[in-house]
């Protein structure tokens, strides 16, 4: 008379198994795509595992670390630019070299460096 649908029933995973799992994905050149058909799961499980803050959060899913950026002291030496021929050379705190051979590629190097710093 009536047709039903088969109902799933949702898998519970224990806390050692989902922690196994979450060191597999951690390895290197390992997927959690990769680790799931392994384990017959969807990836999306592993997925909200991962960002799960009983877990260890967003960092494991990530990898990256925090970076701060601040402002890179800047050396301008130069000599002035009285004729055509005279370079000057901007140096970064890292040992970057910017030479700027005329006055309106060294307004833009300069304009640039202050949009940074």
């Amino acid at each position: 008379m009536f047709d039903h649908k088969p109902v799933r029933k949702r898998r519970s995973y224990s806390r050692a198994f989902k922690l196994q799992v979450l060191a597999e994905t951690r390895e290197p050149f390992v997927s959690v795509a990769e680790v799931a058909r392994r384990h017959g799961m969807n990836a999306n499980v592993i997925f909200n595992w991962l960002r799960d803050p009983r877990f260890g959060g967003d960092k494991a899913v990530t990898g990256f670390l925090p970076v701060k950026i601040g402002p890179a002291p800047v050396a301008v030496t130069a000599q002035p630019m009285s004729g055509p021929g005279d370079d000057v050379i901007v140096e970064l705190a890292a040992g970057a070299r910017i030479r700027c051979r005329d006055e309106p590629s060294l307004v833009r190097v300069l304009r640039a460096l202050r949009q940074v710093t």
